[in-house]
């Protein structure tokens, strides 16, 4: 239902409410202990970051260093921007959506503006 709404809704909406479908896809919990489950949610996340590359990677990298997210959720996080990337860069081949979506990425998870340097 998610991967499906983004791809029809989420691109005319407000950015801002990507940071909110993050967060609740985040915080939501296994209740059952289900690999179906874990893989929803993974779709889920993936087509947000199809959808809305920059602004998933602005609400995903700094949660990624939440204490509160177990590793499993984020380890789960690299991998959903890892596969999100590929269709990314297909989409939005030579746009600046692309490059813009991997400063934020690797400046993010590598400690900020200055790792280049």
């Amino acid at each position: 239902l998610l991967p499906e709404l983004c791809r029809r809704h989420l691109t005319h909406e407000d950015p801002a409410l990507v940071q909110q479908v993050v967060k609740t896809l985040l915080h939501c919990n296994n209740k059952f202990g289900t690999d179906e489950w874990v893989n929803l949610r993974a779709q889920a996340m993936i087509s947000v970051l199809e959808t809305k590359p920059i602004e998933g990677a602005r609400s995903l990298v700094p949660a990624f260093y939440d204490r509160n997210f177990p590793m499993d959720t984020r380890f789960g996080m690299l991998s959903w921007m890892v596969t999100a990337s590929e269709s990314i860069s297909k989409k939005f081949s030579g746009k600046m959506e692309f490059s813009e979506y991997i400063r934020v990425t690797i400046q993010g998870l590598c400690g900020g503006a200055s790792w280049g340097k």
